[in-house]
């Protein structure tokens, strides 16, 4: 496999999150080698998969540190991001970064190609944690044997063709063909690229002369041998392996003789499965892939639309005043009597719930590190799931806190329900003693929104959606629900002042490990624990469609 190793610039890396970010393929840039000058154009490389792209230390391919979480094509470059396996071998690599002694990435790609000053091709395979590029942000460290080149055609019209025959002592011919092309760039450099190709004609094998030729002899009446008399068997020539050899070369460009195809078609059939197969089942290895969908961390929608706060009681409770008419009325004044009002308050309690999963791992996967890999992922989709399963439950706390639904209006006939469901959710928020700061749509609504034309959205109020299931309202979120916990033609409207949700503070969930030596396991358990708590009612407020009848 033809591979180059391009160097760039520096890089960040955060130890919480064991990652590393930074410009691995610059473009624009020139780079240097004995074939001259070229440089690296925006999709000029494939980007596989970042989970097959691996991450080492100076190259030492066979002591892989991590792997890619993200690869993405800027203005700049190439610029990746890797995610540092746990264990010495991350530290160290990590303890590098901080310390200075390491602070370069450099890539590595396979079949390169180069055509005209530039690379037209390459697939990037790898990346590597180095200590000193060999040229400034990004270079070619590559001999001239590591590129390839594409080949010149003989039928280029650009290119001189030469063909040369020699006939050599056995008789045999080899013609040699020369195609010489040659490019210059717009800087002015020259490129000559050479493509030589060489073919053997064996000797055509003598015919007899006519004179040799056998006369045709009269017809002789058929004899027949004494049951005493045995015939002898006739007489089998072995092929010779330079015949066999001959046949083959001669079929593959096309000049087998009647009797060498008739060779050729006698020979057994070595075939890959089936009758006849070479290997048994388990010789030929497919290429392992390792971990073909590595699922991107879930970043939770939901929890971040009210204030978030640290868990520290496992029970919270507060109040609030109850007012239910104002307190403060006109006066009439000149001695009359002053108008007087009472107050009460309510006690508020908040929702705790507690979340936890447990397994226990054979050891095997930790103590081989070939296993490692999968334990890994199965923890990774534990956090993942803890994530989004935290989210959903915030949703719905969302909902319940909002209480019976409140009927829609009857909207002008021109624009749709749903744009009026939104508008009336912000002004029955607005109209409160705290402001609308982000709006949950049932999926219908959301699909009516985005497919709403532009003239059909009143004048002066601005709507934007786009295909991720988020959208803006007069600079108000609006998000789709994808957990489906509001019914169809629902919308939910809140404060972020209206409610807050509680998180044990320095990260969560927490993982507890712990040895089952009895029976070689290692135990792993995660928990966690959420809080909710409305502070304000009026600020969560649910609109949907006036029940039939």
């Amino acid at each position: 496999m033809t591979e180059v190793v391009i160097d760039a610039g520096t890089l960040t890396a955060s130890e919480e999150d064991r990652t590393v970010t930074g410009l691995l393929v610059p473009y624009g840039e020139d780079c240097r080698s004995n074939l001259g000058k070229f440089s690296v154009d925006p999709g000029a490389f494939k980007l596989p998969h970042p989970s097959v792209v691996g991450f080492n230390v100076e190259h030492a391919r066979e002591d892989s540190v991590g792997r890619a979480t993200a690869l993405q094509e800027t203005p700049e470059g190439i610029v990746a991001t890797f995610s540092v396996a746990p264990g010495e071998d991350g530290d160290a690599a990590l303890a590098d970064i901080r310390s200075g002694r390491r602070k370069h990435l450099s890539a590595e790609v396979a079949h390169v190609v180069i055509k005209a000053g530039k690379a037209v091709g390459g697939r990037l395979f790898g990346g590597a944690l180095v200590q000193t590029p060999a040229f400034p942000s990004a270079t070619l460290l590559a001999a001239a044997a590591d590129t390839e080149v594409e080949p010149v055609q003989p039928d280029d019209p650009k290119a001189e063709t030469e063909t040369k025959t020699v006939t050599n002592a056995d008789g045999s011919q080899t013609v040699t063909v020369t195609s010489t092309l040659t490019e210059t760039a717009a800087d002015g450099t020259t490129t000559v690229t050479k493509s030589v190709t060489t073919e053997t004609i064996a000797k055509p094998e003598e015919q007899p002369a006519p004179e040799d030729q056998p006369k045709e002899e009269a017809p002789v009446p058929t004899a027949t041998a004494p049951s005493t008399l045995q015939a002898s068997a006739p007489k089998i020539e072995e092929t010779k392996a330079a015949t066999v050899f001959e046949a083959i070369r001669n079929a593959s460009v096309n000049r087998a003789s009647s009797d060498q195809e008739t060779l050729l078609a006698a020979l057994a059939d070595i075939k890959t499965s089936g009758t006849g197969a070479l290997p048994v089942d388990g010789v030929v290895q497919p290429a392992w892939l390792g971990e073909v969908w590595s699922a991107r961390a879930y970043d939770r929608k939901f929890w971040p639309l009210v204030k978030n706060g640290n868990l520290t009681n496992q029970f919270e409770k507060g109040f609030k005043l109850d007012q239910g008419t104002a307190i403060v009325q006109p006066y009439a004044g000149n001695k009359a009597n002053v108008p007087t009002g009472t107050g009460s308050t309510s006690l508020v309690d908040s929702v705790f719930q507690r979340w936890a999963v447990a397994v226990d791992i054979a050891r095997e996967f930790y103590d081989v590190p070939g296993n490692n890999e999968v334990i890994e992922a199965f923890v990774k989709g534990i956090f993942n799931s803890y994530a989004k399963e935290t989210d959903r439950w915030a949703l719905e706390q969302f909902f319940a806190a909002a209480g019976t639904q409140v009927d829609a209006d009857t909207f002008p006939a021109q624009y749709n329900p749903s744009i009026g469901k939104v508008l009336q959710v912000l002004d029955v928020i607005n109209d409160s003693d705290t402001d609308a700061t982000s709006i949950v749509v049932a999926r219908d609504v959301f699909k009516e929104l985005m497919y709403t034309p532009k003239d059909l959205i009143p004048e002066y109020i601005s709507l934007s959606f786009g295909t991720k299931g988020e959208g803006t309202g007069d600079g108000i979120t609006i998000l789709r629900d994808k957990f489906d916990v509001l019914g169809d033609g629902q919308v939910l409207g809140l404060s972020s002042e209206a409610a807050h949700l509680n998180e044990l503070s320095g990260g969560s969930p927490l993982t507890v490990d712990a040895l089952d030596i009895a029976r070689g396991g290692i135990d792993k358990g995660v928990h966690g624990y959420t809080q909710f708590m409305t502070e304000y009612a009026d600020g969560l407020v649910l609109i949907g469609d006036k029940a039939a009848g």
